[in-house]
């Protein structure tokens, strides 16, 4: 895996949270046709079956609107996952009424020993790990999606070592995560939410 600069990462970050904003802006305007079908970078594809009559949705406004969710499997529609249209219930919510957030945080260690004896292979040079998360969340505290990534410059470090190389001829170590990111998604059920 190619390693990423702080300078990059950073603005790999500022344009991954860019990027968010702009696709959603572009996904009304880009799907005015009826019928017409767009996919985004993701493969998520998006078709407007049916125009709506009223009025542009504009950030503050409420959005209610059908959805099927499909899993496509070798490329072919496969099973339906979710359905409004079978329920019976449209989907309803505020478009840009919610709360955005972007998380960092950063663990620096400096030079340090794993045992007191601090053997050579048990010395342990300074490290700093950072982690990032951007997320976005409904108005009314039910739902939230965010990306995140940890040890964002994928730097190596242990966790442990040992050396019992005089006694069992083994030194033991324990490396920390590598780069590790996805995406999350929550919601909260019961009452209370509007």
């Amino acid at each position: 895996m190619a390693a990423l600069s702080r300078r990059g990462a950073a603005a790999a970050l500022a344009l991954f949270a860019l990027s968010g904003a702009l696709v959603c802006a572009s996904v009304t305007t880009t799907l005015a046709q009826e019928g017409k079908t767009m996919t985004t970078a993701s493969g998520l594809t998006i078709a407007d079956s049916k125009i709506g009559a009223g009025a542009e949705a504009k950030p503050g406004s409420n959005c209610v609107m059908h959805y099927t969710g499909w899993l496509y499997e070798n490329g072919a529609k496969g099973t339906k996952f979710d359905s409004s249209l079978d329920r019976g219930e449209p989907f309803e919510f505020p478009l840009g009424a919610g709360t955005a957030s972007i998380q960092g945080d950063v663990i620096y260690s400096d030079d340090f020993c794993f045992t007191t004896l601090c053997a050579p292979v048990e010395k342990e040079k300074g490290y700093t790990v950072a982690n990032a998360r951007i997320g976005y969340g409904a108005p009314d505290g039910r739902w939230e999606v965010a990306a995140w990534v940890n040890n964002l410059f994928e730097e190596e470090y242990r966790v442990y070592a040992f050396d019992s190389s005089l006694f069992s001829g083994v030194v033991a170590g324990v490396y920390g995560k590598p780069r590790w990111y996805g995406v999350t998604a929550s919601f909260r059920f019961g009452a209370g939410y509007n």
